[in-house]
């Protein structure tokens, strides 16, 4: 109990009122996240690979020469070096700086919403955010949502629960919940069509969802998740090829942290305004 009461004492206190609290936050932030968002890319290209994530340090991968830390500054040295390498000059793919905005900017944009606040939401927030990320280009990439990150990923829903962030009955039957609804679709699917309709990943990785957002939080997922999938696979692959579904379930989370509450008042405004 004095471990919480200290939490709650802590997420109190990083509250930043002052303009310039929030600027000095905000770049501290910025800083940080894009650095972290640096070690993602390391993780995203190395883990699925099963290389180490520790050793060697980043370097070329075409002259093998390891990288400067000063031409390893996220975002600004891709845009210095002209998306290339310092030694032989070989081009870097965007996705390295892609990442390491996205990271900053979601991060920025959440402390936004947050009411300019650094508490258990936030970091809760983060740590989703990370993974998410993480679990997006490498289904982009390889078709597979690692357990890696998965079971982690349900264990830190349970645990921030756990923290205040929701009701632990609440994280507990968002996991049942979002597991069921997709064992039971890759079952159906898989008894009627004698292929795989969703892999074992994106199984693990909707409980994780309802571990961190609970009830609401994953069936907004699942709804929203399929929409964007439907909509991707008529635009860009005209439903005839298999497509990646953890960035869809990755992107709908991320609207739930952002816009969930709102969206969803709106749509039971409509629902009970027309009964």
């Amino acid at each position: 109990m004095e471990f919480l009461n200290s939490l709650e004492v802590l997420n109190h206190l990083l509250v930043f009122n002052t303009l310039t609290a929030r600027i000095l936050a905000g770049i501290f932030i910025i800083l940080f996240t894009s650095s972290i968002g640096s070690f993602l890319n390391v993780v995203i290209y190395r883990v699925p690979i099963k290389k180490s994530i520790v050793k060697p340090g980043s370097y070329c991968p075409k002259c093998k020469n390891s990288i400067k830390w000063y031409h390893n500054i996220p975002v600004l040295s891709y845009i210095f070096l002209k998306g290339r390498c310092a030694y032989c000059g070989e081009p870097y793919s965007y996705r390295y700086c892609l990442v390491e905005f996205l990271t900053a900017f979601l991060a920025i944009l959440f402390f936004i919403k947050n009411g300019y606040a650094i508490d258990m939401q936030y970091i809760k927030f983060l740590t989703f955010m990370m993974f998410g990320l993480v679990i997006i280009f490498i289904d982009f990439d390889h078709k597979l949502i690692l357990d890696v990150h998965n079971y982690p990923l349900i264990a830190l829903g349970l645990i921030f629960s756990l923290l205040g962030t929701i009701p632990f009955w609440q994280s507990v039957a968002g996991a049942v919940i979002g597991f069921v609804i997709f064992y039971l679709i890759a079952l159906i699917y898989y008894l009627t069509k004698k292929a795989d309709g969703l892999g074992g990943g994106d199984i693990k990785f909707i409980t994780a969802v309802g571990a961190f957002t609970g009830i609401a939080g994953t069936i907004f997922v699942i709804f929203f998740s399929s929409f964007l999938a439907i909509i991707a696979s008529i635009a860009v692959r005209k439903g005839k090829q298999e497509i990646a579904f953890g960035p869809y379930l990755v992107i709908a989370a991320l609207l739930y942290f952002y816009l969930g509450d709102m969206i969803i008042h709106w749509y039971l405004g409509l629902f009970l305004n027309n009964i």
